[in-house]
């Protein structure tokens, strides 16, 4: 049975209500209505703390019969380890006091409240007893206690904050700020943003609590040993414990950053290199080639003019010495083209891959009139490409599988495949293959598998081929056995590469 609703709070003490409020104060009867009726636990006590009223709700959360407490001290019913915390909490804040605590029910098992009380006045103002209000908040915390456990062993530093200061951080947390845990709660999020970056981070805390929405950015913080440290942060605004908070997510991201930093140094020393390589370019296409066409055109004037006329050493001096010059020219304009793939490339654009082999098929007419060749190609497709680099590309490959044939009469075909992303070309041939153990030298500059007695060449070739696929974004490399061929792959992405 409900005891009766004391006419404390709806006589004299229903001044207790903000004065902003009392007009809207209900009368008796819906006041009543509305107190019996509520789910919260509300009860009135005596100043000793015993229980002068209380509603039906103690029956439907903690089953306790109303009138089986009406008269008794509420301490009884609190959990001894409770009970001096909630003394001195009221004693700290006596007109008003909130605290959670474990209250027995009639199983006699604990269950956890949250409890706020209101002291009451007499209309001389004296205090007359409490007004309190408690709700069973076991699933919350069960609910916090199982956060709590997530948060203990997440590689993620974690921290709530509500009012501008933090209210919870997780261990991972402390160790990214150099912190312990109860250093942290009640300071403010800002003292640790290092003061360049911190009007960043304030924008960025408005714009969350502006749009309720999550945000992902990137900071620096000094930690407790004075260092700073880059944090990748998300927030997102949560309700907590009934009331709006920020939820965060650091992530120390110092060696990244590090080594990004470490990336742009080595790209701009990259990029100063390439400028250094493209200037020495220049260089090689005119300073060094100007000597070397005057030492070639007197060496060849030797050779025209006194041919047959010296011994046959001198004869044989001569041939070596214009032989040297004509190699040397060939590695310089071999060079040249090698830096100029990144330096002097133009940006991709749609590209005719069978309007490009035919270009080649035209530019080797001799060497496949001279060696036989049979060159084919099926299924070329149009590709986003620097037009020009394309045909150095397929006319490298095509000359290199005319010339390195076997004693039979050279056999090329040319396919491409719809890969996904990518389309996947192979240049296959019937020559004299190449040893497992070259397949990665061969793409290297400089790098010879036979002697200039046997196949005239550089050794850039195959590098220039790999620099062209690898700046459309796409990758190359060769299958073959000594003596059994060999299949050249390589891919240019759908949409084309970079360009750079």
């Amino acid at each position: 049975m409900t005891s009766p609703l004391p006419n404390e709070l709806t006589g004299p003490y229903l001044h207790v209500v903000p004065p902003a409020a009392a007009a809207i104060v209900p009368a008796t009867d819906d006041l009543r209505l509305i107190v019996e009726t509520c789910p919260d636990l509300m009860c009135v006590t005596e100043m000793d703390g015993t229980f002068r009223y209380v509603n039906p709700a103690f029956k439907a959360v903690l089953g306790h019969e109303p009138a089986d407490l009406t008269g008794k001290l509420s301490l009884d019913f609190i959990h001894p380890d409770d009970v001096p915390g909630l003394i001195a909490a009221v004693a700290a804040n006596p007109e008003e006091t909130s605290i959670e605590f474990r209250f027995r029910n009639a199983a006699g098992e604990w269950v956890d409240v949250e409890m706020n009380r209101k002291l009451m006045r007499d209309a001389q103002g004296e205090p007359a007893g409490a007004v309190v209000t408690s709700r069973d908040i076991t699933e919350r915390r069960k609910a916090d206690q199982r956060f709590r456990l997530l948060a203990d062993h997440s590689p993620v530093g974690i921290y709530i904050a509500q009012d501008g200061r933090f209210v919870f951080v997780n261990p991972q947390f402390a160790r990214y700020t150099g912190y312990a845990e109860e250093q942290l709660l009640g300071m403010k999020p800002l003292d640790l943003v290092l003061p360049e970056d911190r009007d960043y981070v304030r924008e960025n805390a408005v714009q969350m609590l502006k749009g309720a929405r999550s945000f992902e950015y990137e900071y620096r913080i000094v930690n407790r040993a004075g260092e700073t440290r880059w944090i990748m942060e998300s927030v997102i605004s949560i309700d907590f414990h009934g009331r709006r908070a920020a939820l965060g997510n650091y992530i120390d991201i110092t060696d990244r950053k590090r080594a990004e930093e470490l990336q742009q140094r080595t790209l701009a020393e990259l990029a100063r290199s390439n400028e250094e390589l493209g200037q020495f370019a220049y260089v090689a296409s005119h300073d060094l080639q100007e000597p070397l066409r005057m030492v070639a055109s007197f060496t060849q004037l030797l050779s025209r003019r006194y041919k047959g006329k010296l011994d046959d050493d001198a004869d044989e001096f001569i041939r070596y010495a214009v032989d040297g010059v004509t190699r040397m020219q060939n590695l310089i304009n071999d060079l040249l083209a090698y830096s100029r793939v990144g330096t002097r490339g133009k940006p991709p654009e749609p590209t005719d891959c069978a309007y490009i082999f035919e270009r080649v098929l035209a530019n080797l007419t001799t060497a496949v009139q001279e060696s036989g060749a049979t060159v084919t190609a099926e299924g070329l497709p149009t590709v986003m490409a620097d037009p020009t680099q394309l045909e150095q590309l397929f006319q490298n490959l095509i000359g290199n599988a005319i010339k390195y044939r076997g004693e039979r009469a050279p056999v090329v075909s040319v396919t491409a495949a719809d890969d996904g992303g990518r389309w996947h070309f192979i240049v296959r041939d019937n020559g004299i293959g190449i040893d497992q153990e070259y397949r990665d030298r061969i793409f290297v500059i400089f790098q010879r598998l036979h002697g200039k007695e046997e196949y005239e060449g550089t050794g850039i070739g195959l590098a220039i081929c790999k620099k062209i696929v690898e700046r459309h974004g796409g990758h190359i490399w060769v299958e073959s056995d000594k003596g059994k061929g060999s299949a050249f792959h390589f891919t240019i992405p759908r949409e084309g590469g970079s360009g750079q």
